[in-house]
């Protein structure tokens, strides 16, 4: 059998200078040239990006999936695929992040050749992971994505157990929303509180939580018939700090996390709202307007990285460096919005994670793919947030948000091992 391009030999041998083409047949028959150096270039970058992903690709996987594709050949992109995906896909749940990787990857193969971005790769993963689910992308902020050209113009609406229309939309997950629920949307207010704390100091009080001894004692030396005096504890509010993720994989749920937190600050919620792509950037004063419509373009306009590549760590350390002083006040609930497909580096993410979870009085991830049947936090930086913050709850719709924000001053805080 003729030597195949894929196999270990080939990708080692430099006998024929710096350049030494590598012939692949593909797409009908055609006859391509991948320069070798390219070719095993992304096959590297392919491997670390199923790494970063959370699949166990060592050493022997590499070698085991080079002999497999030595033995297939490169005549059929299905068979290949299938080949490595024996050896590298060891669960389910990795299935669609190995398919959307793969497809970025063959695609790289393609004449003119072009070395494979990690960074690329990862967000293409990102983005398909969501669209994988069939739901129509939504037109956000000049950003046309769109459902099938039979559907446009068409609502589908169910109401179903007498419950109102508003009801029904308020449990619609975000990536299924037409425009004109859409529009909708932007006049809902919140159905929440407050996150209430107890103030530090009692104050006195006509009718208070508890009876004030020492003011009714002095009132009782003087030798007046005095009644007895109470006094109360004020209740103030918990400040609450957002980190809304709005990269590419983020983009159908964005808008909603965006909206959600404007109604939020227009109920009167102390909160500070920060976005976050490949950079960080606060957002609360943009959200303030009360026009629904101003506030989101102001914020679009604010942030320039909208759909960008995921890099949570960065985002956590100018937090930390830059904002923390200002933000991040004693006792503030930190919350983390985001899917968790990070394409940044994982040791740094680690130690932000550590570092935010010490400082946060709670650390909450609010994760739009929670509320999915048989959700399994698979990629890397899934993971990592899954063993630093005290709960992950599900956020994919506007009912699951409010179920969320009322669910942090329920959120106990975990017991963290020893170098947690």
């Amino acid at each position: 059998m003729d030597r195949n391009p894929g196999s270990t030999e080939e990708m080692e041998s430099r006998d024929e200078g710096p350049h030494n083409p590598v012939q692949i047949t593909r797409d009908g028959g055609n006859q391509r040239v991948l320069e070798d150096d390219v070719f095993t270039g992304n096959l590297l970058t392919f491997f670390r990006g199923l790494r970063r992903l959370g699949m166990v690709v060592g050493p022997a996987e590499e070698q085991l999936a080079l002999a497999a594709l030595d033995s297939v050949g490169w005549e059929d992109a299905d068979v290949c695929r299938t080949a490595v995906q024996a050896v590298v896909v060891k669960h389910p749940q990795h299935l669609p992040l190995f398919h959307a990787a793969w497809r970025q990857f063959w695609r790289s193969l393609h004449w003119p050749p072009s070395p494979l971005n990690e960074q690329t790769l990862l967000a293409q993963v990102a983005q398909r992971w969501v669209q994988r689910r069939g739901a129509p992308r939504v037109s956000w902020m000049g950003h046309a994505g769109a459902a099938d050209a039979a559907d446009a113009g068409r609502v589908s609406l169910v109401a179903r157990t007498g419950a109102s229309l508003e009801e029904h939309l308020r449990h619609r997950d975000f990536v299924r929303m037409t425009e004109e629920e859409w529009a909708q949307l932007q006049r809902w207010q919140v159905r929440v509180q407050p996150l209430w704390r107890p103030g530090r100091r009692w104050q006195p009080a006509a009718r208070g939580q508890e009876v004030d001894w020492p003011a009714t004692l002095r009132e009782g030396v003087r030798g007046t018939a005095a009644p007895v005096a109470w006094r109360s504890q004020p209740r103030r509010q918990r400040p609450v700090l957002v980190v809304c993720d709005v990269s590419g994989s983020m983009e159908p749920y964005s808008r909603g996390l965006l909206r959600f937190l404007h109604a939020l600050l227009l109920a009167g919620v102390q909160l500070d709202g920060f976005a976050f792509s490949t950079r960080l950037t606060r957002v609360t004063s943009a959200l303030r307007y009360r026009d629904p419509d101003r506030a989101l373009r102001e914020t679009a306009d604010r942030v320039t990285d909208f759909a960008g590549g995921t890099r949570l760590a960065d985002a956590l350390s100018a937090l930390r460096q830059r904002w923390a002083g200002v933000a991040l006040q004693p006792g503030a609930c930190v919350v983390l919005a985001t899917d968790g497909l990070d394409a940044g580096d994982a040791d740094e993410l680690e130690r932000e994670l550590q570092r935010l979870a010490r400082r946060a009085y709670r650390l909450v991830w609010w994760n739009p793919l929670a509320g999915l049947p048989g959700f399994v936090p698979a990629a890397r930086g899934q993971q990592q947030l899954a063993r630093y913050v005290d709960a992950m709850l599900p956020a994919g719709s506007w009912g699951q948000l409010e179920q969320a924000w009322q669910g942090l001053g329920k959120v106990t805080r975990r017991v963290r091992r020893a170098g947690e």
